[in-house]
């Protein structure tokens, strides 16, 4: 009986062959470009975000308004108590004028 040539690879064996090639290919591409994309997005995050010394003027721009705020707070609780004081005062003030009114009118 003739022996039938044995088949050089199978369409599975092929398809894995490439599978391979193209996930070394990546691996490829990332190890002789990697480094530089990876600069490159290093220099891209420092853009967006600010260098050490704006990020202290900012610091101090913040400090400042929170300084502000407090005093702001500060006021205007003060300006609450005056007002509750000039309520009492206008409160006694009417006391008064009624007690006034009542002498005027028993005299």
């Amino acid at each position: 009986m003739p022996r039938r040539p044995a088949k050089t690879r199978s369409s599975v064996a092929k398809a894995a062959e490439n599978a391979t090639n193209v996930g070394s290919g990546i691996l490829e591409l990332v190890s002789r470009y990697g480094t530089v994309m990876g600069v490159a997005f290093i220099a891209y995050l420092q853009t967006m975000f600010p260098s050490k010394e704006s990020f202290m003027e900012l610091e101090k721009k913040i400090d400042g308004l929170e300084k502000q705020l407090t005093e702001i707070v500060i006021i205007q609780n003060a300006v609450q108590r005056n007002g509750t004081k000039i309520d009492n005062i206008e409160d006694r003030i009417r006391q008064m004028e009624l007690e006034l009114a009542k002498q005027k009118n028993n005299n």
